[in-house]
C-alpha cells in the first residue's frame, strides 16, 4: 500500500509488539511461507501478538488442508490449538477455508504435541494427496509455547 500509516515487512522478523493486538487478519499468507517449520513459527508468533480474548480471521486455500499427505482439518487444529488458538467459527467455500480463531488464555498442553506437527510426517497415502503444505513446530518454538522441551 502507499498509505504512510502501512508498513511493509516481513513477519518472520517483526519483534514482538509491546501492546497485543485485538485482531489480526491473515488470508491466503501461510501458504506462500516456503516450509513447514516457518509456517509453525509464523502460527506461533500470530498467537503471541493476540491479547489473550484477541481475534484471528484466518484463511487458507482447502487444497492445502485436503490434498496434502502431511496434514489434515484435525492436525490443522491441533497445532492452532497447540499455541493456544481456538476454533470459534468455520466456513468453507469450494476453494477456501475460512477461520475465526480466540486467543486463549494459555497454549494447550493436554498430550504431548504429535509427531506430524514436531516434523514432517506423512500422516496419509495416495495418489491424490500431492501437494506439500505441513506446520510443523520446531523445538526452539515449542519452548516458546510450552516453556519447556517435547520429547
Amino acid at each position: 500500500s502507499i498509505s504512510p500509516g502501512i508498513k511493509k515487512a516481513d513477519f518472520l522478523e517483526i519483534i514482538k509488539p509491546d501492546q497485543l493486538y485485538d485482531v489480526i487478519v491473515c488470508s491466503m499468507v501461510l501458504n506462500c511461507v516456503p516450509n513447514g517449520t516457518a509456517r509453525g513459527e509464523m502460527v506461533q508468533r500470530m498467537a503471541s501478538f493476540l491479547r489473550v480474548g484477541g481475534l484471528l480471521f484466518f484463511t487458507v486455500p482447502r487444497t492445502c488442508l485436503e490434498l496434502s499427505p502431511y496434514i489434515d482439518r484435525a492436525s490443522f487444529q491441533k497445532a492452532f490449538d497447540f499455541v493456544g488458538l481456538k476454533i470459534l467459527e468455520t466456513k468453507n467455500t469450494p476453494k477456501v477455508a475460512f477461520y475465526i480463531f480466540e486467543r486463549t488464555a494459555k497454549a494447550s498442553r493436554t498430550e504431548e504435541l504429535p509427531l506430524y506437527l514436531q516434523r514432517v510426517q506423512q500422516i496419509r497415502s495416495g495418489k491424490k494427496f500431492r501437494n506439500k503444505f505441513a506446520v510443523v513446530f520446531d523445538k526452539a518454538c515449542q519452548v516458546q509455547v510450552c516453556g519447556s522441551k517435547s520429547p
